[in-house]
């Protein structure tokens, strides 16, 4: 598993698309407003550049929404706004690990959640999927 906990990959992002394309979907957005910090730099625009999920984004045409860009009511956070055990510097470490990442450690470490949750995820010919889905299906309902 995953030193600091989930973060969606470009590579999930990418099956997600890979799905949504079979299925003749060809009007896609992907939407998210990280939450800005100035003292970390983070913004959603980096998030989508910095994980490849903008570049997967481009390669099915689908578009990116920032939620941040749309005028908003900023709110004054009633805790720290981390959970327990977090801080700033765990956030730095979480998002030094995720930016120090080559595109093989990550799906590497994908690959591994996927194996703890006792499925397999696999590359496949588009034309086969629809076979493929039969046979899960067959399998589910015996």
């Amino acid at each position: 598993m995953p030193t600091y906990g989930r973060v969606t990959t470009s590579t999930i992002v990418g099956y997600v698309l890979q799905v949504l394309h079979d299925r003749g979907c060809t009007d896609i957005t992907i939407g998210e407003g990280a939450i800005p910090n100035k003292e970390l730099g983070s913004t959603t625009v980096r998030g989508f550049d910095w994980s490849g999920i903008g570049k997967v984004a481009k390669g099915y045409g689908a578009r990116l929404v920032d939620f941040n860009s749309e005028p908003y009511e900023e709110e004054k956070m009633r805790q720290s706004g981390f959970p327990p055990g977090w801080d700033a510097e765990r956030v730095r470490k979480v998002l030094a690990h995720y930016e120090s990442q080559s595109e093989e450690e990550a799906v590497a470490e994908d690959e591994a959640a996927f194996e703890a949750l006792g499925q397999t995820v696999r590359e496949v010919p588009t034309e086969i999927v629809p076979a493929i889905r039969e046979l899960i299906a067959k399998h589910k309902a015996a």
